[in-house]
């Protein structure tokens, strides 16, 4: 192409050149910027990975015991309010057996504790409880008979399990007709992932906060542990063919942290009765979600 000449004949100056240095230079930034979001994503992905169970889902590690003093006085008498604690009952997911002994002393009749760690079941049997079974087996699977128990305790459990709906499955079939669920499990609401979270390979045993926030399919991929909307847990329970009779939020005692031991954590104590009067409050200060329901009378 024969470039534009001025009326002197001299050749008159272009900025195709110009445009297209300029134009490289761009591209190349692009393609730079491009590849360094491309970089950032895979080792996004790879940290949040984590190991994963054959199926794909992300996987789910069992709980702990959480039967410190103030903890398990709190929650039995949740359950001797409602009235409900009497009869055989079943503490699914018992682990070294500490609330089948409160449950034995806050007026169950009897209580069989089932857990699938056999090393947690030996604990619970050096106990040496009177009216008190222990069992290992998997709550998909309960070696018990149809209608075997007034009442099911599932105390921060639920969210370990590895099938929800089998389990449910199995409750409403030991129970008896009239028979009381209570579920306690962790409150999407509460700001902090008590459980910790796995990033990559490495485990972080301490409190997370925002984490139950996430988007599920982002932040469960970190968690160790399911959490619930109330309402989600709430429909789950339903769908299970349970009538469920009351939701409320338990709120955290803090006994495992030694720190906040002492005048703090006293004062915490005596404000809890009216942080549970308080909806706005509760909802955000429930450590869990705690959901009693009944399978239908025959």
């Amino acid at each position: 192409m024969t470039p534009h000449r001025r009326a002197n004949g001299t050749a008159a100056p272009t900025t195709r050149g110009k445009h297209a240095r300029t134009w490289g230079a761009s591209g190349t930034v692009l393609v730079r910027t491009l590849a360094q979001i491309g970089a950032i994503g895979y080792v996004a992905r790879r940290l949040l990975a984590g190991p994963e169970d054959p199926t794909g889902r992300a996987r789910i590690w069992p709980g702990k015991s959480t039967a410190f003093p103030v903890t398990v006085c709190y929650r039995i008498d949740k359950l001797r309010d409602t009235g409900c604690l009497h009869g055989r009952w079943l503490d699914l997911g018992c682990a070294d057996g500490g609330y089948v002994s409160a449950m034995i002393e806050g007026g169950a009749d009897a209580v069989v504790g089932v857990d699938p760690n056999a090393d947690q079941i030996a604990e619970a049997r050096g106990r040496g409880l009177r009216a008190a079974e222990f069992v290992v087996a998997e709550s998909e699977h309960l070696p018990f008979a149809d209608a075997a128990f007034d009442g099911v305790l599932l105390n921060e459990v639920f969210e370990h399990v590895g099938d929800e709906r089998a389990t449910l499955g199995e409750v409403y079939r030991v129970l008896k007709p009239g028979g009381t669920l209570a579920l306690m499990s962790p409150n999407r609401w509460y700001p902090l992932e008590g459980h910790g979270a796995r990033i990559g390979h490495r485990t972080l045993n301490i409190p997370i906060p925002l984490l139950p926030y996430l988007p599920r399919r982002l932040g469960q991929r970190m968690m160790l542990a399911r959490n619930y909307w109330p309402g989600e847990l709430v429909r789950m329970v339903e769908q299970a063919g349970l009538l469920v009779e009351r939701t409320t939020f338990l709120l955290p005692t803090f006994q495992q942290f030694p720190v906040l031991r002492g005048v703090p954590l006293k004062a915490y104590l005596r404000a809890m009765p009216r942080i549970e009067r308080t909806p706005g409050l509760r909802r955000f200060a429930g450590l869990s979600t705690f959901v009693q329901a009944r399978r239908p009378p025959a």
